[in-house]
């Protein structure tokens, strides 16, 4: 017989997984149609990355104003101080500089595994 606090574990793991769906969408939405108009316009692909994901949309580059997207792929850091240890950064850096559905898969994988969806 299925119990109350079964049924909340079986809705909240129905919800995390509706939630990481979204996510991922929203990811590769990001990493192949927007810079596909990008692509259009200057025949480069831009990077699709963490990084672009927390860059400001102004900087020197846009005289300091705010373009969206295309600021964002201007203005995109290559590099970001989390911690004062240069390993950890190092670390960090690279989970940040990986493309956005590797990202997501990647983390996604790890939070379902946690949670246990994966073992049910």
């Amino acid at each position: 017989m299925e119990t109350y606090k079964d049924r909340i574990k079986e809705v909240f793991n129905a919800c995390l997984l509706l939630m990481w769906m979204l996510v991922g969408l929203l990811a590769a939405t990001s990493w192949l149609l927007l810079p596909a108009f990008g692509w259009l316009k200057s025949g480069v692909f831009p990077e699709r990355d963490l990084l672009w994901w927390l860059s400001d949309p102004r900087c020197y580059a846009t005289n300091w104003v705010a373009r969206g997207f295309e600021g964002m792929d201007a203005c995109r850091l290559a590099y970001i101080d989390v911690t004062d240890m240069v390993g950890l950064n190092k670390i960090i850096n690279w989970f940040l500089d990986l493309n956005l559905v590797t990202a997501w898969l990647l983390l996604s994988f790890f939070v379902f595994w946690l949670y246990g969806v994966l073992s049910e």
